[in-house]
């Protein structure tokens, strides 16, 4: 019991790893800074706007419950909008929000996604 309760924290360890440098490419791609990713609250600001969304949304954190739930709801909407912002349709957001970790690695590693943003 102890040590398949070691070896899934070592898999999230290394899974939560994997995914900060993701994000530090996906970072990259986008024109912001690549250290992002490292900063607990920054990471989260700086997502949001490549995803053209409001940081302020991260002000539901502190409401209790209902707040929590409307950030559930933001995060997956971000998701949707992440794959906008790089050009990829609806089908790539659902992949994106579901096996994250496998789509962000496509997002990475293909030499065809682009950062298009969004127009103000």
């Amino acid at each position: 019991s102890a040590y398949v309760t070691k070896i899934i924290i070592i898999a999230f360890i290394i899974l939560f790893i994997y995914r900060t440098l993701l994000r530090c490419v996906i970072y990259k791609k986008a024109h912001k800074k690549a250290w992002a990713p490292f900063i607990p609250i920054y990471r989260n600001i700086v997502m949001l706007k490549i995803c053209g969304m409001s940081p302020w949304w991260l002000l539901l954190l502190f409401v209790p419950i209902i707040g929590w739930l409307l950030l559930f709801v933001v995060n997956v909407a971000s998701k949707f909008m992440l794959a906008e912002s790089f050009g990829k349709g609806t089908g790539f957001a659902f992949g994106l929000w579901l096996l994250a970790p496998i789509f962000e690695t496509i997002l990475v590693f293909s030499k065809k996604i682009k950062y298009v943003g969004f127009e103000n």
